[in-house]
């Protein structure tokens, strides 16, 4: 069987260890857009628990729908 793309993603998305690395490049990601710290880390935990049982949901992220994901995090939390 010839291992395409999107199943290496899905098996890196779903792989813990890269998962550490990935989550601190999307941390300076997200600060640089101007998010709070505690904030972004607290997206960035939730996007973890999501993405061990939604992971393809993300295969076709890019940095904007990140982005935008966690602008609309932060603002269903300001909301609540």
């Amino acid at each position: 069987m010839i291992e395409t793309y999107q199943s290496k993603w899905n098996q890196f998305i779903n792989e813990e260890k890269h998962f550490s690395y990935s989550s601190e490049i999307l941390k300076d990601l997200l600060m640089d857009n101007g998010g709070d710290e505690d904030v972004v880390e607290a997206y960035i935990n939730s996007l973890r628990m999501d993405m061990k049982t939604n992971a393809d949901d993300y295969k076709d992220f890019t940095k904007e729908d990140f982005i935008e994901d966690f602008e609309n995090y932060v603002g269903d939390k300001m909301g609540s």
